[in-house]
């Protein structure tokens, strides 16, 4: 079991094969963007069995802090030899949507994968009309890197570059030990190294209130 602040994931278990999860594939906002519609119930047993029981793959449930299910991470093409893996993702249950149920339970899965399996690429497919998604694979660290089909993504989570963390301290103060001419970095200074972070995939910023950075510095940055 992985267990993060507000939820805990757990290997799927048969009893959680119920008509309550079946109604979620009939949720029009899941119906929208996923590839697999199941039209009976037997039809959706059958798929969960085959997760439960496909090699080079985990099926991991997400239980809330009450212990509801509300959703799931399916883990699929596990390659130890090449250290990559894929991730699908589903929070089914329509009130659990929009708390951060998603990062966090990606965040702790690419984790466990890592110390696990050594998994260093996490992989995902994705409809690009499903902004909400997008977005937040992006604010993740995952970033895109083909096309397949009329509308859908591919996108990659590497995890030694989402491990450097940009510190922020210099960029609004007079700031360090070394800083013997006692000078702020200048906003054009700044724009090159937020650039160059950017180029070189460094999507994490440390900062604090008495940084005196300012935030909105970063989305007028192009």
């Amino acid at each position: 079991m992985i267990k993060t602040r507000n939820y805990s994931l757990k290997k799927f278990s048969k009893t959680l094969i119920t008509k309550r999860y079946f109604t979620w594939f009939q949720d029009p906002v899941v119906k929208k963007f996923i590839t697999f519609q199941p039209s009976t119930f037997e039809e959706f047993k059958h798929d969960v069995l085959d997760k439960m029981n496909s090699k080079r793959s985990i099926f991991f449930s997400i239980l809330n802090n009450k212990k509801k299910h509300i959703g799931n991470i399916f883990i699929h093409d596990l390659n130890i030899s090449n250290n990559s893996a894929y991730l699908g993702i589903l929070i089914g249950d329509p009130k659990s949507r929009g708390k951060g149920a998603g990062e966090e339970c990606i965040k702790a899965i690419a984790k466990y994968l890592y110390k696990k399996y050594n998994i260093l690429n996490l992989y995902l497919g994705v409809d690009t009309r499903n902004l909400a998604a997008k977005k937040l694979y992006s604010k993740i660290g995952f970033i895109k890197i083909s096309t397949f089909g009329k509308f859908r993504i591919k996108m990659v989570y590497r995890i030694f570059e989402n491990k450097f963390i940009l510190g922020t301290a210099q960029f609004g103060r007079i700031y360090g030990v070394t800083n013997f001419i006692k000078q702020k970095i200048s906003k054009k200074e700044t724009k090159n190294i937020i650039n160059l972070c950017k180029e070189k995939k460094i999507m994490h910023l440390d900062t604090a209130e008495d940084y005196n950075f300012n935030l909105n510095f970063l989305k007028n940055n192009n």
